[in-house]
């Protein structure tokens, strides 16, 4: 992210940790499919430059500092992503419980296909 003197030039409106649970990594990078309505073509993206603007949360009002905004943004985002973590964490562990649980081929037992609809 670009910075001015410690000032982040683009500020997300949709935060990276919540764009990244629908990402794919590649390295450090996480990328996500992004359609362009105006050029009606879609394409892979970097999440650090999906659903961002540059000083999108940078407000100017008297008396009030113009980065609170972001600084409070990045505050939340902090806890929003140890929540998603969390939230994923527990998913993983009941995903797993449900496996380990499950007899070998439990979907035939019941007449069921792979497809449901086949």
């Amino acid at each position: 992210m670009g910075k001015t003197r410690n000032r982040p030039i683009k500020q997300q409106y949709v935060p990276q940790c919540y764009l990244r649970q629908f990402a794919n990594k590649h390295g450090k990078a996480h990328h996500v499919s992004v359609f362009d309505r105006k050029k009606a073509q879609s394409y892979k993206n970097n999440t650090q430059d999906v659903a961002c603007q540059n000083y999108f949360n940078r407000i100017q009002l008297d008396g009030m500092d113009p980065d609170a905004l972001e600084a409070a943004m990045s505050e939340f985002e902090t806890k929003l992503a140890d929540a998603l973590a969390g939230i994923n964490e527990l998913r993983n562990l009941a995903r797993e419980r449900r496996r380990s649980r499950a007899p070998p081929h439990a979907h035939r037992a019941h007449g069921l296909t792979k497809s449901r609809y086949a």
